[in-house]
């Protein structure tokens, strides 16, 4: 076990491997390097199904595939996002073959389906989803008819860098 590792866990009331995961996980965030030799922290973990196989899978087993490998790698992702001032990732085996620095830069379809058929395989995506969003929720009251009765309205935006949507 690495010496940081185990002054984390020593500090953290010998916590286990999740915890300690969460406390690395945030010290990249914030901008710090993990030593080389916690490798096992910073290579990615899993491999891309081939098209073929990932055509065979259900929307939910999809779901599950991704989500499941996110999880498994999620201190690589935030460090990748971080290094490469990145908002969305395209992952084949543990090599960043695309990525961009917001969401009006995600490639189109068309693009997925050259990798696929370039690689053989369907990449992972990650998407830095707390850099683009923007939600602002607004409440006005409104007078009815009657005397002292008011009734609120709700509107609601949501925005991307390359999308806006009001709804009132």
């Amino acid at each position: 076990m690495h010496s940081l590792v185990k002054e984390i866990a020593k500090k953290v009331n010998n916590a286990d491997e999740s915890t300690i995961r969460a406390v690395l996980e945030l010290l990249v965030e914030h901008g710090y390097e993990l030593p080389e030799d916690l490798e096992g922290l910073r290579k990615f973990k899993g491999e891309n199904p081939t098209l073929n196989e990932y055509e065979t899978f259900s929307i939910q087993q999809q779901c599950e595939l991704q989500d499941t490998v996110a999880k498994r790698n999620e201190l690589w992702v935030k460090q990748k996002f971080t290094e490469l001032n990145a908002t969305w990732l395209f992952v084949i085996d543990g090599d960043i073959i695309a990525y961009g620095p917001d969401l009006s830069s995600y490639p189109e379809d068309d693009f997925i389906d050259f990798i696929c058929k370039q690689m053989g395989k369907f990449p992972f995506v990650f998407i830095d989803d707390g850099r683009e969003l923007l939600i602002e929720e607004e409440i006005a009251w409104h007078k009815t008819s009657r005397e002292k009765d008011w009734y609120p309205t709700l509107e609601y935006k949501s925005q991307l860098k390359f999308l806006s949507l009001s709804i009132e």
